[in-house]
């Protein structure tokens, strides 16, 4: 089994911006590829009582995204969706984009829109 680090510490110069332009500052960074590493960042954190924002691709305009001081989790790499379409429900992991999430929907309900 491949070791591998989750867990980044970041120097005081680096900062994180969304569409808003508001800037924010995490201490450490993190990039889970599985919900098994997203337990681990968040087990870690919380043993150190630390606060996490995580984030996806950092288009929001309000700012939430955007970590303070805290620790910053990047759900980009999990993506995924799931779609049933007898019960007309979706689900789609953190890191998916709308258009990935509107192909899979065409694809399953047979739509050619």
């Amino acid at each position: 089994m491949k070791e591998s680090i989750l867990i980044h510490p970041l120097s005081d110069s680096n900062s994180v911006r969304d569409e808003s332009f508001f800037t924010g500052h995490a201490f450490s960074a993190s990039s889970p590829e599985t919900a098994d590493e997203v337990r681990q960042v968040i087990l870690c954190c919380a043993a150190h009582g630390i606060t996490i924002t995580p984030h996806g691709g950092l288009t929001g305009i309000n700012g939430a995204g955007t970590a303070t001081n805290n620790h910053s989790m990047n759900l980009q790499h999990l993506t995924g969706v799931s779609y049933r379409a007898k019960d007309n429900t979706l689900w789609a992991l953190a890191g998916t984009t709308f258009s990935e999430i509107e192909t899979s929907v065409r694809k399953e309900s047979n739509m050619t829109r």
